[in-house]
């Protein structure tokens, strides 16, 4: 079966104060997303469809082969490098480490510091100016609950290199549709 053309999905990229969302070329960008202001998006970044990156009074930056995914919402924040947001996560004025897995619907808010390899649960909530030692697994109200094991870490690198092999192949299928 012929794949249908589409012509109407883009993804805005806005300027704000002078600032213009950078993206290195090989991020896949969903159609439907809005990249504002001072946003920068690090090599092999996606993001997915209906997020929103706002960079209007900091910066907005996207680690080398980070993902966020759908509905999720990033304001004024840096996020490492292999780290991925799940669904429908908010992160505030915030900074995410490297090799982190925020689970979905998490929020990260105002001076929230997550180390390196770590695992915020599902529906967690941590708390302004909260900083979170590497190799920590956070549930609800930034609970610690233990230490990230071997299993844990490679759980998150196995995650984000799923979604890395999943936004290339999104990525060249939305370009033949859009010719």
């Amino acid at each position: 079966m012929k794949e249908p053309k589409l012509r109407t999905l883009v993804h805005k990229k806005i300027s704000f104060a002078g600032k213009i969302p950078q993206t290195a070329p090989d991020c896949f960008i969903a159609p439907n997303c809005f990249l504002i202001g001072n946003v920068i998006l690090k090599k092999n970044s996606s993001i997915w469809f209906g997020a929103t990156l706002r960079g209007d009074t900091d910066l907005c930056q996207i680690g080398e082969g980070s993902a966020i995914m759908e509905q999720c919402y990033v304001e004024n924040s840096i996020i490492g490098d292999q780290t991925m947001i799940s669904h429908g996560a908010i992160i505030h004025k915030s900074q995410i480490g490297n090799s982190v897995l925020v689970g979905i619907g998490a929020r990260i808010i105002n001076g929230a510091k997550v180390g390196d390899n770590c695992l915020i649960g599902a529906g967690a909530l941590i708390l302004p100016n909260t900083e979170i030692p590497p190799n920590s697994i956070v549930i609800e109200k930034g609970k610690i609950i233990r230490k990230t094991t071997d299993n844990d870490l490679k759980y998150i690198q196995e995650s984000v290199q799923e979604v890395q092999r999943k936004a290339k192949m999104l990525k060249e299928i939305l370009q033949r549709q859009t010719g």
